[in-house]
């Protein structure tokens, strides 16, 4: 997995993100670091400027393409997050840790490595994947947001 997140650090997307989260979700206390950071990513993401995200590059239909797959991406993905968490916190980690495990790597699989067709992959499979994608992620944005 290669990681980078271009540009500077918007505080008012962070503050933004951060509220949601916690409108959203509750408490994030219970979640695993990483499946936190990625819900913080997306929301951040979702709350940055249109203009920091509007389409650059020579070629404009397809860049134009590209960014409204990802405005149509972020606005499901925080559509669905909470019923994913909410299904998460519903398994009893202590009697299915298999089940457990199982589900935040294939949330992960969807919401960060954009895995296409994950439910029709093996976890192998998506393993595989997994080292080949290029994240789009600030690796310590639980932390600025203070989740």
């Amino acid at each position: 997995m290669r990681s980078s997140f271009p540009g500077p650090i918007l505080q008012s997307a962070v503050d933004e993100a951060r509220v949601a989260i916690f409108a959203d979700l509750g408490s994030t206390a219970d979640l695993p670091r990483e499946v936190l950071n990625t819900i913080a990513n997306i929301y951040y993401q979702a709350f940055l400027p249109v203009e920091s995200r509007e389409p650059t590059g020579h070629n404009l239909p397809s860049a134009l393409k590209d960014f409204i797959n990802e405005n149509a991406r972020l606005t499901a993905a925080i559509e669905h997050i909470p019923r994913m968490i909410q299904a998460l916190r519903a398994i009893d980690k202590r009697a299915r840790p298999d089940l457990y495990d199982y589900s935040v790597e294939f949330f992960l699989d969807i919401l960060k490595y954009k895995i296409a067709d994950a439910d029709n992959k093996t976890g192998l499979r998506r393993m595989l994947e997994r080292k080949l994608k290029w994240v789009n992620e600030i690796s310590n944005l639980i932390e600025i947001m203070r989740l």
